[in-house]
């Protein structure tokens, strides 16, 4: 059997399980408000009850769905998640708070102001990281969804499109787990950029393999999560794109543009501008020569002597010196240039009832990636 196979019911338990823990998201951000008006510790404890039933929910799935090579992968990452958000600590936090004070408070902005209220940032950050662990699980639903035998389907014919699809795929999702299975220092000590927008790139990359191969119906509070996630994805774009480059700003409204063309092959040219300017972001965080100045080593260079995309992505995050972080990141952008790819292989065919979702979606998918690479490189680099 497969790696890609016994998928059957794991939608549907995952989806009664996020359900029924819908409670702990309301349940933080109640306590984030009346914080002020009640025993801080008091309030955190039902928080905490919610919390370790969470991180006990492997102990409710049907042993079908343990079993899925594919799916352990992503589970493994929630709980890693879940684990980071239980060891949150409240006292550790207020040792550390002059230390990530410059850290996270420009990516919280519920936090006012982290001298003056430890409580609100403690809880605060437990928003947050639940926040990111309803993303993950999402993603984990959507992916549970995706069939395997015909992913990418909808665009056509392709037979090279499944096994380079479902290749992609496998290797995203080991890099995402590995990466929250890497972190052992308390979750503040990080950048927020490790933390936070790796689960949004996971669900987005999840999600357009499902709309590209047989959209399914989504629970309400994932319609409204997956709406919010692309309105702040298509909000902030301009504003980072602005960061390297302000020309930039008129090749991804010039690619949105192409979106909306009612010329047949509209779709084509739409997924060829994105991947330009994808590839043009790329270009412009990792130069030629500084690259040069920093590694000669051949496995760096191609034939013709110029860097290879696994170069210029490494030079990106070259100050972080987490090789798990790398690694997502280099999957990371495999797995969006392969959608990027056979979307513009295929749009001749897309069903006209699928190809506004679709569209959508490359859209949100594109603006994310984007977004994680120059904060990746604007928060954790330091200037050539």
């Amino acid at each position: 059997m497969s790696k890609y196979d016994q998928y059957n019911g794991i939608a549907r338990e995952l989806e009664i399980l996020i359900k029924s823990n819908k409670n702990v998201f309301s349940l933080i951000d109640e306590a984030n408000k009346m914080s002020r008006q009640f025993d801080f510790l008091k309030m955190i404890e039902p928080l905490q009850e919610e919390m370790d039933r969470i991180i006990s929910f492997k102990k409710i799935m049907s042993q079908s769905i343990l079993d899925s090579p594919i799916s352990k992968i992503a589970r493994e990452a929630n709980l890693a998640i879940s684990d980071l958000l239980k060891s949150l600590q409240y006292v550790i936090l207020k040792e550390e708070m002059p230390n990530i004070k410059n850290l996270w408070e420009r990516e919280i902005p519920s936090i006012t102001s982290f001298n003056k209220s430890i409580e609100g940032t403690f809880l605060s950050m437990q928003s947050e990281l639940a926040r990111i662990s309803e993303i993950s699980l999402f993603a984990e639903k959507t992916l549970a969804q995706i069939d395997f035998d015909k992913i990418g389907s909808l665009l056509g014919p392709l037979p090279e499109i499944k096994d380079m699809l479902a290749d992609s795929l496998y290797s995203f999702s080991e890099s995402y787990s590995s990466l929250f299975k890497s972190f052992s220092k308390p979750i503040f000590s990080y950048p927020p950029v490790f933390i936070t927008m790796p689960p949004k790139e996971y669900y987005f990359g999840t999600r357009i393999l499902e709309v590209i191969t047989l959209p399914q119906e989504h629970i309400e509070e994932e319609e409204i999560l997956y709406q919010k996630l692309s309105k702040e994805a298509v909000d902030e774009i301009e504003f980072y794109l602005s960061l390297i480059d302000p020309s930039l700003i008129k090749l991804w409204r010039g690619a949105k543009e192409a979106s909306t063309s009612t010329n047949p092959d509209a779709g084509r040219h739409f997924a060829v501008s994105l991947r330009e300017l994808l590839m043009h972001v790329i270009h412009i965080l990792a130069p030629d020569d500084p690259i040069k100045q920093w590694s000669i080593s051949p496995q760096f260079y191609d034939e013709k002597g110029l860097p290879t995309r696994k170069a210029r992505l490494l030079y990106i995050c070259k100050e972080i010196k987490h090789e798990p972080f790398d690694n997502f990141l280099l999957k990371d952008i495999d797995a969006a240039l392969a959608c990027m790819d056979v979307f513009q292989k295929g749009t001749h065919s897309i069903d006209p009832s699928f190809a506004g979702t679709q569209i959508d979606l490359l859209i949100s998918r594109v603006a994310t990636v984007i977004i994680f690479l120059i904060r990746t490189y604007k928060e954790t680099g330091k200037p050539n």
